[in-house]
């Protein structure tokens, strides 16, 4: 696994582990055993007095068991199982069946038996920038941006997931971002075991009672649900722009409040 070892320059006796990739559930429970702790504010995984061999030993010794991928049969099952759980629910009938199946992204079922729907997100079109400083170029060449530039259409649209699947992985979002932990919403959870989950803040998931963090193994299978449908949504981006390019963009831009 790709990662780089620091050393605080004041505190040489402080270590941080830094991964450039998602860190497997073996290797995060040997990190933990180890003593070492995972730290928002760097993105790292820190401890004290610690050798690099002894890092190294601790990363490259962990045996990662393989993820058991779903057959195609085993995932009609569950879309069938999660359908007839809707209608217990009262979205019973062929045209609520039909617009379920239409937001199923990925189904996944937690330890606790329930099922997650994680929904197909949809394709946007429409950009609305403003800009409440002194320079309201800014928000222009973001407009202008969004409609002749397909990588930035690219990045917008998946601009939520990406989020939400750097969050599960623990890596830092965007600097403007509070959303940390990944919690069962205790507010929306229905009868007949449908869960929804929430991205908030871990000091939210703490302190309050409508929010409950998840373990680590649904963490774990909520991530590959997630990038089951990220995979997705990008090839019907893909497929969008090779039919309709940047035709339909809208984009325009306003003075905000200050």
């Amino acid at each position: 696994m790709k990662h780089e070892i620091i050393r605080n320059k004041e505190l040489g006796y402080l270590v941080w582990v830094k991964f450039e990739e998602h860190v497997p559930l073996e290797v995060r429970d040997a990190l933990m055993a180890a003593g070492f702790r995972f730290n928002w504010t760097d993105a790292a995984w820190c401890a004290l007095d610690r050798k690099d061999e002894e890092i190294e030993r601790i990363i490259n010794s962990v045996e990662i068991a393989p993820r058991p991928q779903m057959t195609k049969e085993e995932e009609k099952d569950l879309t069938d199982e999660f359908l007839r759980r809707e209608a217990a629910n009262g979205f019973a009938g062929p045209d609520w069946e039909k617009y379920l199946r239409g937001k199923i992204g990925a189904l996944v079922r937690l330890t606790d038996g329930s099922i997650l729907n994680i929904e197909k997100p949809s394709i946007e079109t429409s950009f609305c920038y403003g800009e409440s400083g002194y320079d309201m170029d800014d928000a222009i060449r973001a407009a202008n941006r969004a409609m002749t530039s397909e990588d930035h259409f690219r990045r917008a649209n998946l601009r939520g997931l990406d989020e939400c699947i750097r969050i599960l992985e623990r890596r830092p979002t965007d600097g403007y971002s509070y959303r940390n932990c990944v919690a069962i919403d205790c507010d929306r959870r229905l009868t007949n075991g449908i869960t929804y989950v929430t991205f908030c803040s871990e000091w939210n998931s703490r302190r309050n009672e409508s929010v409950e963090e998840v373990c680590e193994e649904d963490r774990e299978r909520i991530l590959e649900g997630y990038r089951k449908v990220y995979a997705s949504f990008e090839k019907r981006i893909s497929t969008y722009l090779k039919r309709y390019g940047l035709s339909k963009v809208r984009a325009w831009t306003y003075w905000r409040d200050a």
